[in-house]
């Protein structure tokens, strides 16, 4: 067996002498990523994995013809269809879009002033944010919040005061970040909570080297992908949400003068990741599985201004680089930002 896939021959599942439920998952899971390495390695001696870029684009084209149109609701935010209430996650979506869409008619369609008051009316008093009107509230929401806010230059203190001190409650003993004070870690609500931070500018209210710690542990020994909390499984969204924390940590901590740092080189076994997401994530006819039965870039592009890159399989495999905060492309970001802040505030 190659060592390029990462399956050592004598390879056995832990289970403490004491199976679970939890472990007895985690050794199927464990036995179908073997049989997804082991074809390839059969099928692509020369090691040159490919992404299937063709199928991937029609995967997503046909999918968006089947979306309904998102709507912008007059009193401020964006549903996830028509009818539908405003909700802080189709607006980051919707945002988020128009950056990708990159068009100064795209920007235009944002009422800024609605936005703004819609953000607002969300805001809790302990600095959280609900995700929609009398809706829950967790970390997601604030993220939501920051990423509208920032894109479209209407963040002011105010909006945000105490946010960073409510973020900070919600990281817990083994140093991620829960979806409220007292939950558990889980690593979408930690890039939520770690970048929602970052975009404030309120980084040193937690513990970085406790949250980096939790991180790296996350990272799937024989997989190579990410889990999302402590003895749970394997998934491919984690690729993202898990490994867009290590960007946004390498900075805060090279900022700080931490000497262990490496901006040429994550914290992660980058390789490994994207073995995984390109040979046991990907459908031959487009779109990607949770685990066998995404965040790629990320893995690509090590720090230093992008130009560091860990390309595994054909280099066609290349994905371009995206905003650790974002997940768009950077010129978008810096396009958008600099015509919202060119406008007088709302």
């Amino acid at each position: 067996m190659s060592r390029l896939y990462g399956i050592p021959d004598d390879w056995k599942a832990c289970t403490d002498d004491f199976p679970t439920l939890s472990s007895n998952e985690q050794g199927i899971v464990e036995e179908n990523v073997s049989k997804y390495f082991r074809y390839q390695d059969d099928v692509y001696s020369d090691g040159r994995i490919q992404l299937f870029i063709r199928q991937h684009v029609s995967y997503l084209n046909y999918s968006l013809r089947k979306l309904p149109q998102a709507y912008q609701s007059p009193s401020g935010g964006f549903g996830g269809g028509p009818g539908q209430l405003p909700h802080l996650a189709p607006t980051y979506a919707a945002v988020c879009a128009v950056c990708i869409i990159n068009l100064k008619e795209g920007y235009q369609m944002i009422n800024r002033k609605t936005l703004q008051d819609f953000l607002i009316s969300l805001k809790t008093p302990d600095g959280s944010f609900r995700l929609h009107e009398d809706g829950e509230v967790d970390v997601r929401g604030v993220y939501c919040a920051a990423v509208a806010a920032r894109l479209t230059s209407i963040a002011d203190p105010e909006l945000f005061k105490g946010t960073p001190e409510w973020i900070a409650r919600c990281q817990t003993y083994e140093g991620g970040i829960g979806s409220v004070p007292g939950m558990e870690a889980h690593s979408g609500y930690s890039f939520c909570g770690f970048a929602a931070l970052v975009l404030l500018g309120h980084e040193e209210v937690i513990d970085h080297r406790s949250l980096l710690r939790w991180t790296v542990r996350k990272q799937m020994q024989l997989e190579g992908g990410f889990q999302g909390r402590t003895n749970k499984l394997v998934d491919g969204c984690y690729s993202y949400w898990q490994g867009g924390l290590f960007p946004l940590l390498n900075l805060v901590l090279f900022m700080k003068g931490d000497e262990s740092i490496d901006l040429e080189e994550w914290l992660f076994d980058d390789v490994a990741l994207q073995e995984y997401v390109l040979v046991c994530c990907q459908h031959p006819k487009g779109g990607f599985f949770d685990k066998p039965g995404n965040g790629l870039s990320v893995a690509q592009h090590v720090g230093n201004q992008y130009k560091t890159k860990v390309v595994v399989g054909d280099p066609e495999n290349e994905l371009a680089p995206t905003h650790p905060v974002y997940n768009v492309h950077p010129g978008h970001v810096i396009d958008m930002q600099q015509y919202f802040n060119a406008l007088p505030p709302p």
